[in-house]
C-alpha cells in the first residue's frame, strides 16, 4: 500500500495492490511521488501531457531489481467506446512471464493483441459488446490458459486489462492474474477457466463412467458399462444367464453323441459309453450325464 503524491501534495492515500483510482484531472505538467503508506516519499516520476489528452498509468516493476526497476508506465488512451462496443487497452504487468499473444477466442485462436512483452501496452482497441473466453499464448502459439471476460453489460464503456503477479511465486509473492480496471475505478477479476475432456476451454464435456468423454454410461452392479438409467442388475444380466445355458446344452448335445455312439463290431457297448467312466474323465454330474446317458450301439 502507497500513498501517492503530486506536485507534492497528498493525491490518493492508502493506494492499494491491485486497485485503480478512476479517472483524474490533472495539470499538463506535474510530478507524481510514490510512499510507503504513512512516510517519505522514495520515488518521483515527472509528467508532461497534451491538452485534452486521456491517459492510463500503471504501477509496475519491482523495488530493488534492476532487470525490472519499480516504474509508473504511461500511455495514451481513450475512455469510452461506441455504441455496442467496449474499448480495450492490455497492459502486461507480470516480470516473469514471456512475450505473449491474447486471444479473442482461446478455442478458435484468433489473436486480439499479439507478442505483447513486459511493460508494454497494447494500444487501444474496441471489440463487441459480449462476452468472451480470452486465451493467453506464447507468442505465435496455442492458448496455454483462458480466462472469461464478461463485457457484454459494458458497451459503450472502456477498460483497462492488465496481467500481474508472478507466473512462478515464491514464498508470499503474488500469484499471476488478469484484471479489468474500469472508468469509475472498479477493478474486475477475469476468473480462469479449464479444458475440458475434449479440449474445450470453458467446456463442459465430462469423462462418464466408463471412461468416454461426453458419454453418459454407468457402470452397473453387474459390473456392466450401459446407458440405461435404470441398472437393474437382474436385468441386465438375465440375457448373459440364458446365453450362458444355452452354450452349456449346446456343448452337451455335441459332447454326447461323441462320446456315446461307438460300436465295437459285437453289438455291445463301448468302454467309453460307460457312464461311471465318462463321469470319472469328465468330471460331469450324474443328472447331467443323465440327460445325455449311454447312447446305443449302431450296427
Amino acid at each position: 500500500t502507497v500513498d501517492v503524491y503530486v506536485d507534492g501534495a497528498l493525491a490518493v492515500p492508502g493506494f492499494e495492490y491491485r486497485t485503480a483510482t478512476g479517472v483524474l484531472s490533472l495539470p499538463l505538467e506535474f510530478t507524481v511521488g510514490i510512499a510507503p503508506a504513512g512516510s517519505d516519499v522514495i520515488a518521483e516520476f515527472p509528467f508532461t501531457l497534451e491538452d485534452g489528452g486521456e491517459y492510463v498509468v500503471v504501477a509496475t516493476g519491482l523495488l530493488g531489481n534492476e532487470d525490472t526497476p519499480f516504474t509508473l508506465a504511461a500511455a495514451g488512451t481513450t475512455f469510452g467506446a461506441s455504441d455496442g462496443n467496449v474499448g480495450l487497452n492490455v497492459y502486461h504487468g507480470s516480470t516473469d512471464a514471456p512475450a505473449v499473444d491474447v486471444l479473442a477466442d482461446a478455442n478458435d485462436g484468433s489473436v486480439l493483441v499479439a507478442d505483447l512483452a513486459y511493460g508494454s501496452f497494447s494500444g487501444y482497441v474496441e471489440v463487441p459488446a459480449a462476452d468472451y473466453t480470452l486465451g493467453v499464448a506464447p507468442a505465435g502459439g496455442n492458448a496455454i490458459a483462458a480466462l472469461t471476460a464478461p463485457l457484454s453489460g459494458l458497451g459503450g464503456g472502456s477498460a483497462v486489462a492488465f496481467a500481474s503477479g508472478f507466473l512462478n511465486p515464491v514464498d508470499d509473492q503474488p500469484a499471476f492474474g488478469v484484471f479489468a480496471a474500469l472508468a469509475d475505478g472498479t477493478v474486475l477479476e477475469l476468473p480462469s477457466v479449464e479444458q475440458d475432456c475434449a479440449g474445450s476451454w470453458g467446456g463442459a464435456s465430462l469423462v462418464d463412467e466408463c471412461g468416454i468423454c461426453g458419454g453418459s454410461g454407468e457402470i452397473d452392479n453387474c459390473g456392466i458399462c450401459d446407458d440405461n438409467p435404470n441398472n437393474d442388475c437382474e436385468n441386465d444380466c438375465e440375457p448373459y444367464r440364458l446365453n450362458r445355458k444355452s452354450s452349456i446344452n449346446y456343448l452337451l448335445m455335441l459332447l454326447g453323441p461323441i462320446l456315446n455312439v461307438e460300436s465295437n463290431g459285437a453289438g455291445t457297448r463301448s468302454s467309453k459309453c460307460n457312464p461311471d467312466k465318462i463321469r470319472a474323465e469328465n468330471g460331469l454330474k450324474t443328472s447331467i450325464l443323465a440327460v445325455f446317458g449311454p447312447g446305443r450301439v449302431l450296427g
